[in-house]
């Protein structure tokens, strides 16, 4: 939540780690048939004229969205022919030129490539009409769209990749770790150490692996994202940045439920093998 005052709606000239950049549904608290301060700058003058207009009603992007694609950065005020002709005449210089510019837009249905090619010729033509496609912004917006799918893709399959490369080492890794304690398991389970006790042994293990593996996976992550963040902020501002919880829960949760599972099946294994060869083994 937050407020928008017309008497500072911009900042300039601060660093980049002094900016805020807000997200506003509704930026002003005025009401219908509030007074909305406005002042304009008369070059004739020299000075800034106070015209105070009276606000008849407010809209939203969903309640013009049919007429006009209103920016969520700026504050619009719209307003009638008779209030813009007395703007225009305050805005006015010596030789008549006002601030204020007409614009007609014209939604088609369908894209009528001759009328656009002719509205492009009067704007070559005539320095007085400019003429400006706005279905362009909605391409770059669109190709941008793309690039951006096309980079979540990526990400999600080298991520994919790279957890199976993952998996794959700690099924390794247990195996090996499993096997040097073959000999201990042995021998405990030559004094009579029951499948229940075993399997309680190996948990306590996973679970002192894990705690130990997630502690040192925080500090590491947390350091470097940190560092990204700080260097992203120094580059283009405050940036909000929201932790991916779900993710990483999840990855937690996965990678717990991994460990455990091989873990057990290693010592399933080894179950099934011949304890007293292993042993005799051991000790030639």
């Amino acid at each position: 939540e937050g407020f928008l005052s017309t008497d500072c709606v911009s900042v300039e000239n601060k660093k980049p780690a002094n900016y805020r950049h807000y997200e506003l549904k509704k930026m002003t608290d005025l009401k219908q048939g509030d007074a909305l301060e406005t002042q304009l700058y008369s070059q004739k003058k020299g000075d800034y004229v106070s015209m105070p207009l009276k606000v008849a009603g407010l809209a939203d992007n969903d309640s013009l969205k049919d007429y006009v694609k209103i920016d969520s950065q700026f504050l619009w005020i719209i307003v009638s022919e008779n209030t813009c002709k007395k703007m225009m005449e305050i805005t006015k210089d010596e030789d008549g030129v006002t601030e204020f510019s007409r614009e007609v837009r014209i939604q088609m249905r369908e894209k009528d490539e001759a009328l656009f090619e002719h509205l492009r010729n009067i704007d070559s033509t005539n320095d007085k009409i400019g003429f400006t496609e706005e279905n362009y912004n909605d391409v770059i917006k669109e190709i941008g769209e793309i690039i951006l799918t096309a980079i979540h893709v990526l990400l999600f399959c080298f991520v994919l990749l790279v957890s199976v490369i993952c998996f794959m080492n700690l099924y390794n890794s247990i195996s090996g770790w499993m096997a040097d304690r073959q000999g201990e398991l042995a021998v405990l389970n030559s004094v009579g150490m029951t499948r229940e006790q075993a399997e309680k042994m190996v948990l306590w293990e996973c679970a002192r692996i894990l705690g130990r593996s997630i502690l040192w996976a925080a500090v590491i992550s947390g350091g470097i994202i940190f560092i990204i963040w700080k260097t992203m902020i120094l580059l283009f501002g405050y940036i909000q940045f929201r932790l991916p919880v779900l993710p990483f829960t999840a990855a937690v949760a996965l990678a717990c439920g991994a460990v455990v599972i091989f873990s057990l099946e290693s010592l399933k294994r080894q179950k099934e093998g011949n304890i007293l060869a292993y042993i005799r083994n051991e000790s030639i």
